[in-house]
This record gives C-alpha cells, sequence and structure tokens, in this order.
C-alpha cells in the first residue's frame, strides 16, 4: 500500500477547459427553482426567517425564531443567510443563493482532492463530475440549510489534511483546522467527530509511518486556531445567555436528537449503506470495481475512513435515520467513484469496456429523456409563463456561453471522457428540470405569495401583524414581505394576540377569517378591509390518494385559509 499519491500513466490528459464547464453547469443546475417556494424543506424556514430577525434587529450574536434563542445549531449557516440578506435582500432565493455558490466550490474542491490523491488530472475531473451530479448532494445542495455548508467545510478539511500528509505542506494543515471551525460553527460537536474520527481511523488502519502522519495533522498553530475560532464563539454564547440557560438549552436538545441505542445499530447501518447507494446515484456501481486488494492503496483508506466517520456516529448515536446526514460523506464517495473510472480507462480491459457501456447507455438516455421533457415543457410554458420561459432562457444563454469552451474541450477529449462527463452533464441537467422547473411551480404558498404582493406596494418601513396564522405561515408571509411580523399570533391563544395588537397596533394587519371573527369589535374597527383570499377547502394529496385507493386510512390536510387583510384607518 504506498503512502502517497498513485502517479498517472495515461498518455493524454482531458482539456483543462472541462472544469469551468462543470462550475458553469454547477451554478446553472443547482441555481434553476431557488425563487420557487413550492419545493421547499420545512427546517429552511428557521434558518430564513431567523437570519431576516438578525438583518432587522441589528442582534448577529443568536438565531432567534418566534422570540426563541435555538440551541439546535451554532450560528454559522444563520450568519452566512443573514450575510446574503444584507447584500440582496431578504427572499427565498437569497436565502438559498449561498448554498448554491458553496455546491460550485464544493466540485471545485472535489476536483482538487481526486487529482491530489490519485495524481492526475483526469481522475479530479471525474470526482468533480460524479459530485456535481450526485442525487444526494444535488437534492439537499439547493436549500438554506446547514447540509452543505457542513459538507463542503469538511471537504475543504479533508483536502487541507490531504495536503498536509501526503505533499508536506504545512499550510494545508492549518487551512483544515480552519475550515474544521467552520463545520463546527455549522453542526456542532459531531462535525469535529467526523473529521478527526475520520483522520484517527486512517492513521491506526493505515500503513506506514504513523507519527509522521500525526504531526502532520496537529498542527499546533492550526489547532491553536481552530480553539480561537470555537472558543470565541462559545465566550459570546456564555456572555449573552450565561452558563445555565446554554447548557440547558443545548442539553435539551442532545436529549431531544441524541440517544444511544446498541440494538438498532444493525438497522442504521444497513439504513445507511442503502443511502450512500441513493445518495451516489448513478455513480454508486463504480465503487465495485475496487475489488482488488491492489486498488485498496492510501487514498482508498483515507476517503473510506472519511466514508466510516460519517456513517458510524449517525448509526450509533443519532435516533433519526435520514439521507440529509450523509450529505457530508458524499463528497468523499464520489471522489472515489471518480477514481475508479481514472483507474479503469488507464487499465482497460473487460471492466472498462462495461463502463464504457454502461456510459454509452446514460447518455443516449439522458438524450432521450431531456426530449422528451423539452417536449412537456412547451405546453406548460403559457400556463406557467415567466417561471418555464425564464428558465428556458437561462439554459439557451448557458449552452451559447459554453458553447465555446465545450466544442474545445471536446475536440481535446478521448470518448470515454467525453461520456463520463456527458452524462455527469445529462444528470445534472435532468435533476434541475425536475427539481427546478417542474415540481416548484407545480404548487405556490399563498401567504408567500401574498407577502410578495404586499412587497410590491408597501413602504419599506410598515409594521406588519397576523392573527391566526402558525408560525410556518407567518415565516413565509414575513420572508415573502420583506417584513418582520413584530406580534406574536399563536393559533391557540388569540386573547394574547388582541393584548399585542392593542398595545402596538400595526400599519398592515393579516389574518384568518375565523381569527378575524373573534378579534374585540373595537380593535377591528380601526382596521378597514382591503382584500379576503378564498380558502380551497381540503388538500388530498398524491400519497393519502394512494393510501384511500389501497382501503388504508390516510390524513387530509387543511388547505390555504381564507385570508384577510385590513390596513389601519388613519388618526384623526
Amino acid at each position: 500500500m504506498s503512502e502517497g499519491p498513485v502517479p498517472d500513466a495515461a498518455p493524454r490528459e482531458p482539456s483543462r477547459a472541462w472544469l469551468p464547464l462543470l462550475l458553469a453547469a454547477t451554478l446553472f443546475c443547482y441555481g434553476l427553482g431557488i425563487e420557487a417556494p413550492g419545493r421547499f424543506k420545512g427546517d429552511e424556514l428557521f434558518y430564513m426567517r431567523s437570519a431576516a430577525e438578525m438583518v432587522w434587529t441589528g442582534d448577529w450574536r443568536l438565531p432567534v425564531y418566534e422570540g426563541e434563542v435555538r440551541y439546535q445549531k451554532p450560528p454559522a449557516a444563520y450568519w452566512l443567510v443573514a450575510a446574503s440578506y444584507r447584500l440582496l435582500g431578504v427572499d427565498l432565493w437569497s436565502a438559498r443563493l449561498p448554498s448554491v455558490l458553496l455546491a460550485a466550490a464544493g466540485v471545485g474542491l472535489a476536483h482538487r482532492l481526486g487529482r491530489l490523491l490519485y495524481g492526475s488530472r483526469r481522475a479530479g475531473l471525474y470526482s468533480a463530475a460524479a459530485l456535481l451530479s450526485s442525487y444526494g448532494f444535488y437534492r439537499h445542495g439547493r436549500w438554506a440549510l446547514t447540509d452543505t455548508l457542513l459538507s463542503v467545510a469538511t471537504l475543504a478539511a479533508f483536502l487541507g489534511f490531504a495536503e498536509a500528509i501526503f505533499r508536506g505542506r504545512r499550510a494545508g494543515a492549518v487551512a483544515a483546522w480552519a475550515a474544521l471551525a467552520v463545520a463546527t460553527l455549522t453542526k456542532g460537536p459531531i462535525a469535529l467527530g467526523v473529521g478527526g474520527g475520520g483522520l484517527l481511523l486512517f492513521a491506526a488502519l493505515a500503513p506506514g509511518d504513523v507519527r509522521r502522519r500525526l504531526r502532520c495533522v496537529l498542527d499546533p498553530v492550526g489547532i491553536a486556531l481552530y480553539a480561537l475560532l470555537v472558543g470565541g464563539w462559545l465566550a459570546l454564547l456564555l456572555h449573552t445567555v450565561g452558563l445555565d440557560a446554554a447548557g440547558a438549552g443545548s442539553g435539551h436538545e442532545l436529549a431531544k436528537h441524541f440517544r444511544p441505542n446498541p440494538f438498532r445499530v444493525f438497522s442504521g447501518l444497513a439504513y445507511y449503506a442503502d443511502a450512500a447507494v441513493r445518495g451516489l446515484f448513478p455513480w454508486a456501481f463504480l465503487l465495485l470495481f475496487y475489488r482488488r486488494r491492489a486498488e485498496r492503496d492510501a487514498a482508498f483508506g483515507y476517503l473510506a475512513a472519511w466514508s466510516l466517520a460519517v456513517i458510524l456516529p449517525f448509526a450509533l448515536f443519532v435516533r433519526m435515520l435520514r439521507l440529509r446526514y450523509l450529505v457530508v460523506g458524499i463528497p468523499a464517495l464520489a471522489v472515489l467513484a471518480g477514481g475508479a473510472l481514472a483507474r479503469l480507462e488507464e487499465r482497460g480491459g473487460r471492466a472498462e469496456r462495461l463502463v464504457r457501456w454502461v456510459l454509452a447507455a446514460f447518455v443516449a438516455g439522458y438524450a432521450f429523456a431531456l426530449g422528451l421533457a423539452l417536449l412537456a415543457l412547451l405546453p406548460m410554458a403559457w400556463q406557467l409563463r415567466s417561471a418555464v420561459l425564464g428558465a428556458a432562457a437561462a439554459a439557451l444563454a448557458l449552452a451559447a456561453a459554453g458553447l465555446l469552451v465545450g466544442v474545445r474541450a471536446l475536440r481535446r477529449s478521448g470518448p470515454f471522457d467525453v461520456r463520463v462527463l456527458g452524462s455527469a452533464l445529462g444528470t445534472a441537467l435532468l435533476f434541475a428540470i425536475y427539481y427546478g422547473s417542474w415540481y416548484p411551480h407545480a404548487r405556490t404558498l399563498p401567504s408567500y405569495e401574498l407577502g410578495r404582493r404586499l412587497r410590491a406596494e408597501l413602504a419599506p418601513g410598515t409594521t406588519l401583524g397576523t392573527a391566526g396564522l402558525d408560525p410556518q405561515e407567518r415565516s413565509f408571509l414575513s420572508i415573502g414581505a420583506g417584513l418582520p411580523v413584530r406580534n406574536p399570533s399563536p393559533r391557540d391563544d388569540l386573547g394574547r394576540t388582541a393584548a399585542g395588537l392593542e398595545a402596538a397596533p400595526p400599519d398592515v394587519l393579516v389574518a384568518t377569517a375565523p381569527a378575524l371573527a373573534e378579534l374585540p369589535a373595537g380593535l377591528r374597527a380601526g382596521y378597514t378591509e382591503e382584500l379576503r383570499t378564498s380558502g380551497s377547502g381540503l388538500q388530498l394529496t398524491p400519497e393519502a390518494g394512494l393510501r384511500l385507493l389501497r382501503g388504508r386510512p390516510a390524513r387530509l390536510h387543511t388547505r390555504d385559509p381564507e385570508l384577510v387583510i385590513l390596513r389601519r384607518r388613519p388618526a384623526r
């Protein structure tokens, strides 16, 4: 087993023009549809609303949601969204844009790591292409959550440690500890467990000089930088809320999510093994080609230790089993897949011919699917208007911009290169068409759309109040309008809502019709009704419909309550 990267034996490297094309494709495919509210993750609202409160109040110390400090996560992800709000304004797309930019950065880092570990530009490009088109990374790389920031920070940390271990560059270890600090400020101590656990596994199991590897990793300057960044935030937390409150809040979250259960270890491992295959789709089959001992060298050990350090803690200690938790390990699996592709091309033989035919089938299938997708988009264009037409215009602009780069790259690339990178681009484009064009615009969120309408009509300093809306509806209304909702209004405490509205009457009040009817008559007399939206009864989701057809019980959801917009009468 070699200690350093594997030398490149291929006679010709792919064109350098492929990397800018992959980065441009990442920005386009991941950024398509981020402005649409139809496809959202429920946890996004915590980050969007809390970051918006940071901007509106000017207090960036701790995230606050619905008047309560959030101890679930450290503030790095909130700070990132708040910085985007500060530069671009409060909106859905500006909250998700940092994740898209981080995904592009992750593709570039995967290229560098693959090239470093496997010793060829080809392996770097294949690693970047595999990460770009991995289902798990795309699926969770567009939301305003911690997943993308955590996975890219961990990828940067392992790249820095690889520079220190395999190249002897001390600056790599310092940069790695800084990236590990960002990961810790994003997800908490588990990020340090993933990074430190992976390195310890590699140092303990890989043959060679263990002491030299540990000296490269345990750089005193890097450790001091990590302690300064993480310790500074901890000092800020304790100074702001005190030791008792911080301990109680953090302890409650740990008890809620982390419960060791030795009886479910095997089910957790089975779930995350299956999640790894799904998350790396369509490249997971390439991991089977590491079947010979000669293939399992230092690069394989380094990336496998990283993957195990991600899977084991979540399988052993975390109550919930989710694909999201594996996103931080998908870059390691993508680099493994890229290295397998590069070695297959170099080695040739029956396995290389098999993969060549599989990739050719991928390209043919993607061409057919893209043709069907374009045909399906044409009749929808007039219904969805600007959404699909804008996406089509952006696709044409990207095609025109990438034509010159693409032609130059194709002229200098062999058939295998074209099939690998063409498969990656086709996969990412299909993901973008489905998740970025069809699905987000298939449904709308009335509270967000109402907020967008208010944004166009209200002055920036207008105060906004609600009655009868739940926290999710209130958050979408606030983000859509770009205005804070100052008064609390839980559905089960209209007395508290009425008291808050009477103490500080907002300029505009958005209320459900039942809640408005229960407010005091004197309070209602101070407002003029301007708009009333019609409710749409019950929502039967496709999953609920299938359950009813099979004779099973299904949950029906109340959809879109009737909303009333009232404006405060001017004082006489």
